[in-house]
């Protein structure tokens, strides 16, 4: 089943990216209620504790994120425990491989019967 990119748009991005958002919408949050106890509103803070608790988890789930979608897009570029594998320098070792097999064979080839 092939995942369809022509929108630019991969599921990981926009997870990623709700995961920026709320981090940044939290943010403010925790902004809003301190600048409303600088300005002297003893409601606010009540409100510092689970606003501070919010951006932690924001916090989290931003990283989270992240690290699920850097490890996404090194699956997507053929990355193996954090080494992209390099086709042409596999293609090359080949073909050097396959070159010494002839030079050392005789140049009979294979008959297919035992000898």
């Amino acid at each position: 089943m092939a995942i369809d990119h022509s929108h630019g748009d991969r599921p990981k991005d926009a997870l990623l990216q709700a995961a920026r958002e709320q981090f940044e919408r939290t943010r403010r949050q925790l902004r809003d209620v301190l600048a409303r106890i600088e300005a002297g509103e003893a409601a606010a803070v009540a409100q510092l504790e689970t606003a501070r608790q919010q951006l932690s988890k924001s916090l989290t789930n931003a990283i989270q994120e992240e690290s699920r979608f850097e490890e996404f897009c090194k699956a997507e570029r053929g990355a193996v425990h954090g080494h992209a594998i390099d086709f042409d320098a596999a293609r090359a070792e080949i073909g050097r491989r396959l070159a010494r097999l002839r030079d050392s064979g005789g140049g009979g080839g294979v008959s297919g019967r035992p000898e």
